[in-house]
């Protein structure tokens, strides 16, 4: 049965009433001070000595129930703060005078996030980093940070080591300026996102940043060509001292429309400790055997329209599938799912988003996987998305019987237009393991499946808190409200959604 509701405890209640009064008793008196004079130096309030732990849960209690406003962040801000996260504040943080009131008070901060603070000016963020010299991962993610902006960040943030400028104004000449000896000699991580900023820029700031673990740039694979195509002939081996010490690997085609072989083989020689690789726009899905030279891979996901598993991805999951915790196959056709878990046994994670798949497809390793229980049984989030309506073209419910049963330790399900998830492959796992860790289940366009699947689950022994049925035409309203009938009496934590 799923966790019943329980009594919050001492430090949510206590966060509960704080965030319920804090205008009626923690700013009684001081309203219009806080409100009048937004530019105050600093004010010495109640939550002077709360850590930053504390203080950021109860701005994100204050969130949560819709009750944070601009002027609360004259007693919330203070100059003790280490650590801040206001991208989860919207419209109350999104003001010129919360990132002034920043810059003035919290001059010591290490770890800064004013992700989607969209209102804000450029010249205003120049003023917020040049005071914030201690700074060590600053997100700055869909704000209006500029070119300018970026010249600030290499002269002043001399320990940074964490930087994310996803979504922003900077082009080409604002990453040149990270280019130089001087700017963040610490900096590790560097997320340049979906800006424009050209290959050729990109593979500029390779060149000068050794220490760069992670780069988050749509097209690594085209940045490393533009780097090394000169130099680099199919089959060399790279001295290890031009190795690079990037940990993900990503490759979209949007400069060349595709993602080419000489790229992967290019960026596996000179990138031997990606554990990431993520591929899209690929036009042969047989220059994927280059990777089976990464030994530290662990996460992939590969993108191709009506590429072919067994001629790319089913050899490279033979040699390297016991290595992966994370798998993602995206227009793939005929993929083998028994193939696929008799050689990915350690899978945390699958997720497939796939045209088609044919049920024959998916028949020669039955009796292999059927006498070995250790496929999938490591899963923990599984995810089907088809988009083909026909049964022919779907997965069979033999196949689909075997993969939960063996799925003993799954927290997440999402199904998207499976027809072979039925009450008989729910009941059939429930009865091997009844799924001791199941939290989420998530279906749409499932039309085989009926609220009994709900109840059979409710009657197991697990901390199931998230089910939703959306456009499944065998679960009707009424069904609905019988199952949250069912929660009611029995005090269930669960969340039920329906459409």
């Amino acid at each position: 049965m799923p966790r019943r509701k329980q009594i919050s405890s001492l430090k949510s209640a206590c966060m509960d009433s704080i965030a319920k009064h804090f205008d009626s008793y923690w700013c009684c008196g001081d309203n219009a001070v806080l409100f009048d004079t937004p530019r105050l130096m600093y004010v010495i309030g109640p939550f002077e000595h709360l850590s930053d732990d504390l203080l950021q849960q109860l701005i994100q209690r204050l969130v949560e129930k819709k009750l944070l406003q601009r002027h609360h962040f004259q007693l919330l801000i203070h100059s003790q703060l280490k650590s801040l996260n206001l991208g989860i504040c919207d419209a109350s943080a999104n003001h010129s005078s919360v990132i002034d009131m920043i810059a003035t008070r919290c001059q010591n901060l290490t770890s800064l996030n004013i992700s989607r603070v969209k209102n804000v000016q450029p010249k205003v963020l120049c003023g917020l980093i040049s005071s914030l010299p201690l700074i060590k991962s600053l997100n700055l993610d869909n704000t209006k940070c500029d070119d300018k902006a970026m010249l600030c960040i290499a002269k002043t943030c001399r320990q940074l080591k964490d930087l994310s400028i996803s979504g922003c104004l900077v082009r080409d000449k604002g990453v040149l300026h990270m280019c130089s000896e001087a700017a963040c000699p610490e900096l590790v991580s560097f997320n340049i996102g979906s800006n424009h900023v050209a290959p050729d820029s990109v593979a500029t700031l390779l060149q000068c940043r050794s220490k760069l673990v992670f780069l988050g740039y749509p097209d690594l694979c085209a940045a490393l060509e533009v780097l090394y195509k000169d130099t680099f002939r199919s089959g060399d081996n790279v001295p290890p001292h031009q190795w690079h010490k990037l940990t993900v690997l990503t490759g979209t085609g949007l400069d060349s429309g595709a993602v080419l072989e000489q790229s992967i083989e290019l960026s596996v020689a000179y990138c031997p400790f990606v554990t990431q690789v993520r591929l899209f726009q690929l036009l042969n899905t047989q220059h994927l055997s280059h990777l089976s030279q990464l030994q530290h891979m662990r996460t992939l996901e590969i993108g191709c329209e009506s590429g072919n598993f067994v001629a790319g991805i089913a050899p490279l999951l033979v040699s390297m599938g016991h290595n992966l915790l994370s798998l993602s196959l995206h227009g793939i056709c005929d993929v083998d799912l028994l193939l696929l878990g008799q050689c990915c046994k350690n899978l945390r994670k699958l997720h497939l988003s796939l045209p088609e798949m044919r049920q024959n497809s998916t028949g020669t390793y039955m009796s292999a996987v059927n006498s070995n229980t250790s496929s999938f049984s490591k899963l923990k989030e599984l995810c089907f998305i088809f988009s083909s309506d026909s049964d022919e073209y779907n997965l069979s419910e033999d196949i689909m019987k075997l993969i939960f049963i063996n799925m003993t330790n799954i927290v997440s399900i999402h199904m998207y237009n499976v027809h072979s998830l039925n009450d008989a492959v729910i009941t059939a796992a429930v009865e091997k393991h009844g799924f001791p860790c199941l939290e989420r289940l998530y279906t749409e366009l499932c039309d085989s499946l009926t609220s009994e699947s709900a109840f059979l689950l409710m009657d197991c022994d697990n901390p199931l808190r998230d089910i939703a049925f959306h456009n499944c035409s065998c679960i009707s309203l009424q069904d609905i409200h019988c199952l949250k009938s069912r929660c009611r009496a029995q005090n269930l934590q669960v969340q039920l959604s329906w459409e």
